[in-house]
């Protein structure tokens, strides 16, 4: 009888933690991702841009004119800012550095006596904190476009799917071959189509126009979801 209730209270455990699980996830990814598009903006400071801090700032602001370029509203417009704010206070006011970085900037001609020992520490290193909070801005409001274009995707896969069922109705009655391989190839295919895609266009330290992103995914997503479809459990 106990074990029972022990099983009951687990289950009951987990009803109310598998949300607090599913956020904690989704911020791993998402800190982890910005981890990676800061260090590629700094990798790129440093080994290939003449002016840093310019070109840093060049990319954040073609990133937040991109929404006019995909005809967007003003409402997807105000969602790419706030992600990009959402991102900058979350990783720079939260962790306070936002406040030494503008004391720093403040203070750069003065001999810094008066300064915490934390921002003499990072006084060299003021320039990269520059790179980084651009970096930080960009990956926000390039992250919050991929979403914005979702109905372009939707579409893509709405077409693939209806047409790889038309296909399978045709095969169903011709007795066509059946092949569930092809079906989750196609599947896992698009998964990772899909990281691939939001990785490289989000931590790409290059101003990039994001219909070359969107519109060549939504092409392969179309051709995938129908193979994936065409090969979904014909004699069904």
């Amino acid at each position: 009888m106990s074990s029972r209730y022990e099983f009951h209270e687990l289950k009951l455990i987990h009803v109310f933690v598998w949300p607090l699980k599913l956020l904690w996830k989704v911020l791993y990814i998402y800190g982890v991702l910005c981890a990676l598009c800061v260090a590629t903006f700094l990798l790129a400071a440093h080994y290939l841009w003449t002016d840093p801090v310019d070109s840093a700032y060049q990319i954040y602001r073609q990133s937040m004119e991109a929404t006019s370029l995909l005809g967007a509203t003003s409402r997807a417009t105000w969602l790419v800012q706030q992600s990009a704010d959402f991102a900058y206070w979350l990783f720079f006011q939260v962790t306070q550095l936002h406040d030494i970085l503008s004391r720093l900037t403040h203070n750069i001609a003065n001999s810094g006596t008066d300064a915490t020992i934390g921002e003499r520490l990072l006084r060299p290193w003021l320039k990269e904190l520059w790179i980084a909070a651009l970096a930080v801005k960009t990956f926000g409001s390039r992250l919050m476009l991929l979403l914005t274009g979702w109905p372009v995707l939707l579409l893509a896969f709405w077409c693939g799917m209806t047409d790889g069922l038309v296909e399978r109705s045709i095969r169903s009655a011709c007795a066509g071959r059946e092949s569930s391989g092809l079906y989750h190839r196609a599947k896992y295919a698009q998964l990772s189509l899909g990281a691939t895609s939001v990785l490289v266009f989000v931590c790409l330290p290059y101003q990039l126009d994001v219909r070359w992103v969107l519109f060549p995914i939504a092409m392969i997503i179309g051709i995938l979801a129908r193979i994936q479809w065409k090969f979904f459990k014909k004699y069904l």
